[in-house]
């Protein structure tokens, strides 16, 4: 079993490229903060899934419903990486990416296209 994880120990990576409301970006924040839990147990199964050659992807949806927009977490083990992805859809396409210090996370925007922000 993997250490705990807490969402509080990570940023969020806005694409600068996609238009995001900040009202999205606040309620996107909020949801996210209590979601540790729900994200530790797909880091765990992701993993284990890929281990036995099932690649995974979960997807969340977020409590988040801002104008016509809708928004999900999809998360996937990378076991060439050993490494997560974590991103931040807008009705599947991507506008950010959640990374840590402490956790394997991927990065897969470029730096000069993201606005990082604290949890």
């Amino acid at each position: 079993m993997l250490e705990t994880f807490s969402i509080k120990g990570c940023r969020i990576l806005w694409d600068k490229r996609k238009k995001i409301l900040k009202k999205a970006k606040c309620a996107i924040r909020r949801d996210l903060l209590s979601m540790s839990d729900i994200i530790q147990e797909a880091i765990e199964y992701t993993k284990e899934k890929a281990l036995k050659k099932r690649e995974t992807q979960i997807i969340y949806w977020l409590n988040t419903k801002v104008g016509e927009d809708w928004y999900t977490v999809e998360i996937h083990y990378d076991p060439s990486y050993k490494a997560w992805n974590i991103s931040i859809c807008d009705q599947g396409e991507p506008i950010g990416e959640i990374v840590s210090d402490t956790w394997p996370f991927l990065q897969l925007l470029f730096d000069e296209d993201v606005e990082p922000e604290a949890i």
